[in-house]
C-alpha cells in the first residue's frame, strides 16, 4: 500500500500532511518505518538457524522489493551483507553452545543449521583458528576461570 493511499484511508487530505504528522509523532518518515519493519523481519528469519532459507526467500518473507534493497539496508544498519550477518549469528550461536560442556559437537551442528561436521569444522577453523573440539575446550576453560 502506498503512503498516499494510507493517508487518504486514515482521513488526511494529502500524503504531505500525513507524512509530516507521522514524522513528528514517530520521528521517522513512513518509508524509513517500513524499511525498519522489513529489516526486523529479515533479521528474525536470518537468526533462525534451524531453517536455512535461501536469500531470495528472505527477501520475499521480509517484504523487500529486491535483494539489492535488502543488501543496502543491511550494509547501512550492520555494516555487512545479509550473508555475513547470518554467518555472524551462526558464530555467536556456536560460541554460546560450546560454552556448555553438555553440548556435543554433533548437537551443535544440528542447532546451528549446518549440514555436517565438516561445515562446523570449516566455520570454526576459519574464524577461531582451531578445530571445534579444541575451541570448545578453550571456551569451557575460560568460562571456568571466569572469562568471557
Amino acid at each position: 500500500m502506498l503512503v498516499k493511499d494510507i493517508a487518504i484511508k486514515v482521513g488526511y487530505s494529502s500524503s504531505r500532511n500525513f507524512c509530516a504528522q507521522f514524522k513528528s509523532t514517530l520521528r521517522v518518515t513512513p518509508d524509513h518505518y517500513r524499511t525498519s519493519l522489513r529489516m526486523v523481519r529479515a533479521e528474525t528469519v536470518l537468526q533462525d538457524l534451524s531453517q536455512d532459507r535461501p536469500l531470495e526467500e528472505v527477501v520475499k518473507i521480509s517484504g523487500f522489493l529486491s535483494y539489492q534493497k535488502m543488501y543496502r539496508a543491511f550494509k547501512r544498519k550492520h555494516g555487512q551483507s545479509p550473508s555475513e550477518y547470518k554467518r555472524a549469528c551462526r558464530r555467536e550461536k556456536i560460541v554460546g553452545l560450546m560454552k556448555d560442556p553438555d553440548n556435543l559437537i554433533q548437537d551443535i551442528v544440528k542447532e546451528c543449521g549446518l549440514a555436517s561436521y565438516q561445515s562446523l569444522y570449516w566455520e570454526v577453523t576459519q574464524n577461531m583458528g582451531m578445530a571445534p573440539s579444541q575451541y570448545q575446550a578453550l571456551v569451557q576453560q575460560q568460562c571456568n576461570m571466569g572469562g568471557p
